[in-house]
């Protein structure tokens, strides 16, 4: 298992970290559980996503959950985009 840690304020981000950790390889399943989602927030996830994993990004099993927010996500939030994406 591969761990990591940001500290905040700095200069690393949570981003960072997730791209640092998923470029290193071995990845089975990805797992994403948000409290609410935005379409800029949604579109940087993926790309760090999926450019730190290559080629396996396209066939590795990923599972999304995204919560019940109180209208705090964008009403434009593009779930199809998400999942094509993915």
């Amino acid at each position: 298992m591969v761990t990591g840690f940001v500290n905040q304020p700095h200069l690393r981000s949570n981003r960072d970290l997730l791209g640092e950790v998923l470029a290193i390889g071995g990845i089975e399943h990805i797992d994403v559980a948000a409290a609410y989602v935005t379409t800029s927030g949604a579109r940087d996830l993926l790309e760090t996503m999926a450019n730190a994993m290559g080629g396996q990004w396209q066939t590795v099993t990923k599972r999304w959950l995204i919560a019940f927010d109180y209208c705090r996500t964008e009403p434009s939030y593009d779930r199809n985009w998400c999942m094509r994406m993915s």
